[in-house]
């Protein structure tokens, strides 16, 4: 079985204040995006179609955790807002 998690791609993890987080799927899969704060509380949920870009704007410095869920598997980064 092919991970669909093996060609995730996020860019950039380390975003100045104001920019924007892309996040592209393998192929056209669906799947579910889940922002968390340091602290655990969910800030920010929304489904992905293949790709889509996030806006981070409205969000403070700091450490914050992105969990992208499809196909029964998820995948986690730490995103640093600067």
């Amino acid at each position: 079985m092919v991970s669909v998690y093996k060609d995730v791609r996020a860019h950039p993890v380390i975003l100045q204040e104001g920019k924007q987080l892309s996040i592209r799927l393998q192929k056209s899969t669906v799947g579910h995006l889940k922002i968390y704060q340091l602290d655990g509380k969910l800030i920010r949920e929304e489904e992905i179609n293949g790709s889509g870009t996030v806006n981070l704007e409205s969000y403070s410095t700091g450490i914050y955790f992105m969990v992208v869920e499809s196909a029964g598997e998820s995948f986690t980064r730490k995103v640093f807002i600067d």
